[in-house]
């Protein structure tokens, strides 16, 4: 896995093949559509707010944060953001590195229709999620804008197409927690997502006031 053996170089022969992968893709039309551009976040907001009654004003901050969230992502056709086949859970555990130092992209099980950003913000916070250093996610992005240069509004949103991430994942995980368990929590605790989440809040301010 990409994970055992992350580096700038192969952190940036994954963002090559990801953009080659959004641009053989970019007219693709499934014969069952699947639209990754809104996520599941308010379908997932009781299951995060059961998860954390018990932890202070979590539950209190998320609910009031969670409808911001997902206004704004539901106002984002103002921005110039490119949408097509999308891998939908790209990061560093799934991709694969042979002895030959050859990548493949593994695990399409959430593949669809969505924002390309949405699977670059993807694997920069999978990145960071696990504990690499940020010059591997820098990598990553410079590799894949070799391939496919992002559009200025992708370059200005990448950090909150990333808070969102956060937020999501952390909803997804109290939504899958008796199917799954708490598996995800072992590389990040509840504790950091509160925090993340309330630092993004205020670091994105703008977009989440329309």
């Amino acid at each position: 896995k990409v994970f055992d053996s992350h580096t700038p170089e192969t952190a940036a022969e994954v963002g090559r093949l990801l953009a080659r992968m959004h641009v053989l893709g970019d007219d693709y039309v499934q014969a069952h559509p699947i639209d990754l551009s809104a996520g599941h976040l308010m379908r997932d907001l009781p299951d995060l707010l059961e998860l954390v009654a018990d932890r202070d004003s979590e539950a209190e901050d998320y609910a009031r944060f969670a409808p911001k969230v997902q206004a704004a992502l539901d106002g984002l056709d103002q921005f110039d953001l490119p949408q097509g086949a999308c891998h939908g859970d790209l990061h560093p555990s799934n991709a694969h590195v042979d002895e030959n130092g050859r990548i493949t992209i593994l695990d399409f099980d959430g593949c669809g229709r969505g924002y390309f950003l949405k699977d670059i913000a993807n694997y920069v916070f999978g990145s960071d999620f696990y504990g690499f250093p940020p010059e591997l996610g820098e990598a990553f992005l410079r590799g894949y804008n070799e391939v496919r240069p992002m559009t200025a509004d992708e370059h200005r949103l990448l950090r909150f197409f990333v808070f969102v991430k956060t937020f999501q994942l952390a909803a997804g995980i109290a939504h899958n927690v008796n199917s799954v368990g708490r598996a995800s929590l072992r590389f990040r605790g509840l504790s950091w997502f509160a925090e993340q989440v309330c630092k993004g809040m205020e670091e994105h301010a703008d977009i989440l006031q329309g």
